[in-house]
């Protein structure tokens, strides 16, 4: 009898003990699984704020290349709105020189009064006598010309740094490379030497001008007096007309890029 009630309150234990092993088994994965998943709720809630970050880079990138795009847009236009107008002058200072020509040859007489009588076959469309030649400022290849004119008789270095290409005046300032000179002092020896290389003439005929591109323009001077022709190189530089190089008496327009000066 005895041994039957041990049986028994084994039985009682084990039947007791199961459930509460089942049960802690049970809440120990539970806790595992919510671990877990609040483990995974915190990376998706991370990548979701990674997510909204990188959208909002994104979003601000588009932004600005939506500006820059939009600048370079005006920029364009407006480059080409300058090409436009610089070809607009160009072709105006061609017309004006032309419809001297026209009205010279047309009146049979010099364009301008005081000039004198051209050569058979030659139209003078500009004239200036050395007291007219003024600083006349750079608007055009020929109120360059009279300015540079103006520079060299007077033999005034800064009046002839200032109406020049940024070439010519580099070449001017180191004319004699061997000499110890400074810039400044070189620029002046060549200044006189223009002014009295123009000594000979009397005044300045423009006898022939053409643009040989958008930028640059030759025109053909008559040093009266002196009865001899030179052809004068003048670049656009910024805008503004400067004077690049004078060629050689009675020489041609190939005959610039082994110009007498500067």
């Amino acid at each position: 009898m005895w041994i039957k009630a041990g049986i028994l309150s084994v039985v009682i234990v084990a039947s007791v003990a199961t459930p509460l092993a089942i049960r802690q088994r049970a809440q120990a994965e539970w806790r595992e699984k919510e671990a877990l998943w609040q483990q995974q709720a915190g990376q998706l809630e991370a990548a979701f704020t990674e997510n909204r970050r990188l959208s909002a880079l994104a979003a601000q990138a588009k932004s600005l290349s939506s500006i820059a795009d939009g600048r370079r847009r005006e920029l364009l236009r407006l480059r080409g709105e300058l090409g436009q107008l610089r070809q607009t002058v160009s072709e105006m200072d061609r017309l004006r020189a032309m419809n001297r020509q026209l009205l010279a040859a047309a009146s049979g007489s010099p364009a301008q009064p005081g000039a004198p009588s051209p050569p058979e076959g030659q139209t003078i469309q500009a004239y200036w006598s050395k007291a007219q030649l003024a600083a006349a400022g750079y608007a055009d290849a020929e109120s360059a010309l009279k300015t540079a004119l103006w520079a060299m008789s007077r033999g005034d270095p800064d009046a002839l740094a200032m109406s020049v290409t940024p070439q010519a005046k580099a070449q001017l300032e180191h004319q004699d490379w061997q000499s110890h000179k400074t810039p400044a002092e070189e620029l002046a020896d060549r200044g006189q030497w223009l002014a009295d290389s123009l000594s000979p003439a009397s005044g300045f005929s423009v006898v022939g001008q053409k643009l040989t591109a958008q930028d640059r323009a030759i025109l053909d001077v008559r040093f009266e007096g002196e009865g001899k022709t030179r052809k004068f190189e003048l670049k656009e530089v910024g805008g503004e007309w400067r004077l690049n190089a004078m060629g050689l008496a009675g020489g041609t327009d190939d005959d610039l890029s082994n110009a007498v000066w500067p």
